[in-house]
């Protein structure tokens, strides 16, 4: 992995040299607001994979430019991809669910499914779905089995019959400890969740980013971390349980909610859909810096550390889904004797960061 490797300053002869000297295939991770350039770039060198804009993109890592223009880049460069596929080669388009780390799971499924269905209508044909973990083993699990299945189900839908799809996962995004011992148990227990669910591939952070920028010798080391817990666990899963099955239900139940929410929005269009949920507070999450969102959800974590909402704004939940929410969390109210409100919100930013 290289980070910031300046793609549009050395152009296609360097990206070229560096897709020569890898054994295996190449991809291109931005998180700018417009890289066609880059992405036009890096396909003329040979690499092979990319990732994709949408919702992502600007609740993680944006904060002024406006959605539908975030989608007519993605577009393009969707397009873009699915033309390279056609003539040439296939090319990989990962869709990410990393968001800002403080994430309900349903909104990571909701992120996923509508970014792959616009995708689809460029032609992309081969997708990883790719979801920011946070690290409740059930609820994750239950994210990644639900995606799958609402992503074939609309693909289906809309007719779209000829895609590939893999799954992967990304580590948590809220705050790690200072603490290379500390941080590397997150690692561990990231990608233990990852197999359990069943992901086809990992990516990883290393123990170093808990206070830098990632190290070769850290990503080594997290690479090592890895490949010897997939040898180890070999082809378990998580086994179907009733915990399991009531947390699919639910974010089964609110993510199907809020799509189809998204198309009567766009009168059938998902793109318009997608720009009047978010200026409606349909499409909603916290702690982004994209100005756009109206930031009227709050989460707090239940007593097994399941992200919950305390307050959801104007996401359309199912009436099952908000009684199911206060369950959970009123159970962790009985436990820890406390009133979940804002001060809990608080205090759960840095629950996995805590020494």
């Amino acid at each position: 992995m290289l980070n910031g490797y300046p793609v549009v300053s050395y152009g296609v002869k360097y990206a070229r040299k560096i897709y020569e000297s890898m054994k295996s295939p190449i991809m291109l991770n931005t998180a700018d607001e417009d890289s066609r350039l880059q992405l036009e770039i890096v396909l003329a060198s040979g690499w092979s994979g990319y990732s994709s804009r949408s919702l992502q993109e600007v609740i993680a890592h944006c904060k002024n430019i406006p959605l539908d223009e975030m989608i007519r880049h993605g577009q393009y460069e969707d397009r873009l991809a699915a033309y390279y596929t056609e003539v040439s080669t296939p090319v990989l388009s990962f869709m990410a669910s990393n968001l800002t780390g403080y994430d309900i799971a349903a909104f990571h499924v909701i992120t996923v499914v509508t970014h792959i269905l616009l995708a689809a209508e460029q032609g992309v044909k081969h997708i990883m779905m790719e979801h920011g973990l946070g690290m409740n083993l059930v609820q994750d699990v239950a994210m990644l089995k639900v995606c799958e299945k609402l992503t074939k189900y609309y693909l289906d839908k809309f007719g779209y019959k000829d895609i590939t799809l893999t799954t992967s996962i990304f580590p948590y995004l809220g705050s790690w400890p200072l603490d290379v011992d500390k941080s590397t148990a997150l690692i561990a227990w990231n990608t233990i969740i990852g197999i359990l669910g069943g992901a086809n591939s990992i990516f990883l952070k290393c123990a170093d980013e808990a206070y830098g920028t990632p190290t070769k010798e850290g990503m080594a080391s997290a690479a090592k971390l890895a490949r010897h817990l997939i040898r180890v666990l070999r082809n378990q899963t998580l086994p179907d349980n009733k915990e399991l099955d009531i947390e699919e239900q639910m974010i089964e139940a609110e993510a199907r909610a809020v799509i189809e929410k998204l198309y009567e929005m766009g009168d059938g269009d998902l793109a318009v859909g997608m720009v009047k949920g978010v200026e409606a507070g349909v499409l909603d999450t916290m702690f982004a810096p994209w100005r756009w969102l109206k930031g009227n959800v709050l989460l707090v974590r239940d007593v097994r550390g399941a992200l919950r909402y305390l307050k959801h704004g104007n996401v359309p939940l199912p009436k099952e889904v908000i009684e199911y929410n206060r369950e959970k969390i009123a159970e962790r109210e009985r436990k820890d004797n406390i009133t979940a409100e804002l001060n809990t919100l608080i205090h759960d930013v840095g629950w996995a960061s805590r020494l």
